[in-house]
């Protein structure tokens, strides 16, 4: 009650002042598309006419994305507002770590690709496959390749999470094809080794956060096992057959898979991860990655716990916490930067 009371008096003869977010509001074309000016919005209409006002561009480089289509997510919002000027948001610093070169000199980059050298090992990477730049960004994966061909890693292993959400609702044939002729180009070379190894949507498997340990215990299976009755020979394959069963099947939804070889072998579980083999997680985002990896510490018994020292920052996107135990690292990338402490 004295806390009330000290703020009605601090107030006394001062006009309030409230900030209201109004979440997935804009100013539309006005056209048959356009909700908000279709829907009756009597207060609004009348705080629009009889008070100052002015209009916010709220996308691409007005606030730190690096692309005018940008529309980027919720901490575009956070960080703009709360700084109060346009700061690079996590994919555009990406970016431009890649384009300086600073990004493949990080110390974590650096542990896990050194010791996949060393060991011979398969780097595996996990994350969503679109260019929507809210979690991701395909660019960044084939600067990531691109960087482990150019080291004389041997073999590497893509888990795909498919997209349909931040992009068109069934594009992830597009982004299949990029990584493919990449793969196609490298694999050329004598000694490379370079593919698809496991694949489903992202609100399907491992990735969304709605706290259904059914997914990650599926993703876990997957990924780190090769075990699932959906098998495939190649991405497309898989995404054509559920496309076929299902017409209107959008991209996040496509349920989890593996990718065999001709005799139905798993080609890339990850589970030799825990002996010899690196991975990182690849996200502009902590949120997604931490449901399945960070907090289900549980599944995650050899590789997750009591994993220190093993935090090393690469600004702008990645955290690569890195296992140690045995000589083998292992990692997760995500967009936030922790000093120290488990992030759980």
């Amino acid at each position: 009650m004295m806390a009330m009371d000290r703020l009605q008096a601090h107030f006394h003869d001062r006009r309030p002042v409230l900030l209201i977010v109004m979440d997935g509001w804009g100013m539309g074309s006005g056209g048959p598309e356009d909700a908000i000016a279709r829907a009756n919005t009597p207060n609004f209409d009348r705080l629009w006419r009889e008070y100052a006002h002015t209009r916010l561009l709220t996308h691409g480089p007005f606030v730190g994305l690096a692309s005018p289509t940008d529309l980027g997510g919720s901490e575009v919002g956070h960080l703009t507002m709360g700084a109060g000027l346009i700061l690079d948001q996590g994919p555009t610093r990406i970016g431009k770590a890649i384009a300086d070169g600073s990004f493949f000199r990080t110390e974590a980059l650096c542990t896990v690709t050194e010791h996949c050298l060393e060991s011979g090992g398969t780097l595996h990477l996990l994350g969503l496959l679109s260019d929507g730049n809210v979690h991701s960004h395909i660019d960044h994966i084939l600067a990531l390749i691109a960087h482990a061909d150019h080291l004389g890693i041997a073999r590497l292993r893509m888990h795909a999470l498919l997209d349909g959400r931040d992009v068109g609702i069934q594009t992830a044939q597009i982004y299949v094809a990029r990584l493919e002729e990449a793969f196609a180009a490298i694999n050329a070379k004598p000694g490379r080794d370079y593919r698809f190894a496991s694949g489903g949507g992202r609100e399907a498997v491992t990735m969304d956060r709605d706290n259904n340990w059914d997914k990650v215990q599926e993703g876990w299976e997957l990924h780190v096992h090769g075990h699932g009755d959906r098998r495939f020979t190649s991405m497309q394959a898989a995404i054509d057959h559920f496309r076929a069963a299902t017409p209107g099947l959008v991209d996040q939804d496509i349920p989890g898979f593996v990718i065999v070889d001709e005799d139905g072998e798993a080609v890339g579980p990850m589970q030799a991860i825990r002996a010899h083999h690196p991975g990182a997680h690849i996200t502009c985002r902590t949120t997604a990655p931490f449901e399945a990896l960070a907090r289900a510490s549980g599944c995650f018994d050899a590789m997750w716990i009591d994993a220190r020292p093993g935090i090393w920052n690469i600004p702008g996107w990645l955290n690569l916490r890195a296992r140690l135990r045995s000589g083998s690292p292992s990692a997760t990338a995500n967009s936030h930067p922790i000093d120290g402490s488990r992030p759980w």
